[in-house]
């Protein structure tokens, strides 16, 4: 007796989403004189469907899981820059104040401008690690601000390159307008600069598309970071020269870019990626060689209209004194204490500064009927400024506390509510923003 088996698997050619799959098993039986042959045929189809689907969860589980990790690391950094230059500019901004010669001035407008830039860049790395450090989001159409975009893109990239857009959302996102107006604005010159490099007369196509989906449970299961839900889900793609599997790993990296030197920066992607993340929503990207790339953003719908503050904020100008009081100054960095202590004094201020907060509580229970305001940082040894103002509040619910910070997750913003925290301020604070701060909160 003598038998011999093969396997294989054949595609039913048709349209990508009409392909079927089947596994072909040949076993060949040879018995005396007589051969005989069995065919068996199965339908593999679901099978593959589900590989592909498994795989391709796989592999977004893992990229975001990379990019969170980086975003920790980006995060850490971010803060201990904003710290410095709190100091940098903080000091120059004081120097400038003082100084009466031209020459002087002028070379403190430089560090200044050079501060600037770095709090640009800063903030861009804080954007991309999802901080939530918008506070102006609201409910809006996206639907408006790609029309802008597209208007504002037309007039700027060649007229060769052509934009067909196509928007039937009518749901709202809770977001900030400037955020989604940036994130549709990298996409699309992405999409162009992927044109530009295929077709050396800058023909191209790119299509934006935007609708209302309800994702089912087993469609958001194949994104990592949602669930099942109303979306806008908001399509860019463009006919361009399209992304290798081992570039489309990393394009969200920070200051990942395969341009030349000098015609990119490498944060276009990894900002808009942050920008998802910090709406709660996810992004997808499909692409292939010489046919172009597609990026799906979906964006949760909402229907809670957030109203917009319409109290006056008094701002102060150095030298103006816009109140009197004693402002119980709270940092482990000597050097922003430093600072914020002379500043403070010259808006009017008394001020008591201590660089340990487990001191600052002991010194606050002693003789806190003198004291008016409270600015503490956020991340200090032993005791954070979130434990602290949770044990002010435990016995004083009326002073005022402002919490300064250079990083900011999302966990911490909910414990910021519990503890009674009063303002916020972003590192590296202006002098004059944090006076105003306190104009607002102590009369």
């Amino acid at each position: 007796c003598e038998r011999a088996r093969e396997e294989f698997c054949i595609t039913i050619s048709g349209a990508e989403e009409d392909k079927k799959y089947a596994r072909v098993i040949f076993v060949k039986n040879r018995q005396n004189t007589k051969r005989t042959r069995l065919v068996f045929l199965k339908d593999m189809t679901e099978e593959v469907r589900l590989q592909g689907e498994q795989k391709i969860l796989n592999r977004r589980i893992m990229r975001a899981q990379k990019m969170e990790s980086l975003g920790t690391l980006v995060g850490g950094i971010a803060h201990d820059f904003n710290n410095i230059l709190t100091g940098i500019m903080g000091f120059a901004q004081l120097a400038k104040m003082k100084s009466t010669e031209q020459k002087v001035i002028d070379d403190i407008d430089v560090v200044f401008g050079a501060s600037k830039r770095a709090q640009k860049l800063i903030s861009q790395l804080l954007t991309f690690c999802r901080t939530g450090q918008s506070q102006d989001k609201s409910v809006l159409r996206v639907n408006d601000v790609a029309t802008e975009v597209v208007e504002l893109l037309s007039a700027t990239i060649p007229s060769t390159i052509e934009f067909k857009i196509v928007t039937t959302s009518k749901g709202g996102v809770l977001a900030d307008v400037t955020q989604i107006h940036q994130l549709l604005m990298n996409l699309c010159v992405n999409a162009a600069h992927a044109i530009q490099c295929t077709d050396v007369n800058n023909v191209g196509m790119i299509n934006i598309d935007l609708q209302d989906v309800c994702l089912t449970s087993a469609e958001a299961s194949l994104f990592p970071h949602i669930s099942a839900g109303d979306f806008v889900k908001i399509v860019i793609e463009d006919d361009g020269c399209g992304i290798t599997d081992e570039v489309i790993d990393r394009i969200f990296d920070p200051h990942f870019t395969t341009k030349d030197v000098g015609k990119g920066t490498g944060m276009g992607l990894a900002v808009s990626y942050g920008i998802v993340m910090d709406n709660d929503g996810d992004i997808a990207v499909y692409s292939t060689i010489g046919e172009g790339t597609r990026f799906e953003v979906f964006l949760p719908i909402t229907e809670t209209e957030k109203e917009c503050s319409s109290e006056e904020i008094k701002i102060c100008e150095p030298g103006t004194v816009c109140g009197t009081g004693t402002i119980l100054l709270v940092d482990d960095e000597i050097t922003n204490t430093v600072l914020f202590e002379e500043t403070l004094k010259g808006f009017g201020y008394k001020t008591h500064v201590n660089n340990f907060p487990c001191e600052a509580f002991d010194y606050y229970i002693t003789h806190r009927d003198l004291i008016d305001c409270i600015i503490t940082d956020l991340s200090m040894p032993k005791l954070n400024g979130i434990a602290l103002a949770k044990m002010i509040r435990k016995v004083d619910l009326i002073t005022p506390i402002i919490l300064c910070t250079g990083h900011l997750d999302a966990q911490k913003k909910s414990d910021i509510t519990e503890a009674g925290i009063n303002e916020v301020l972003y590192k590296p604070v202006d002098g004059v923003d944090l006076a105003a701060a306190i104009c607002r909160h102590v009369s």
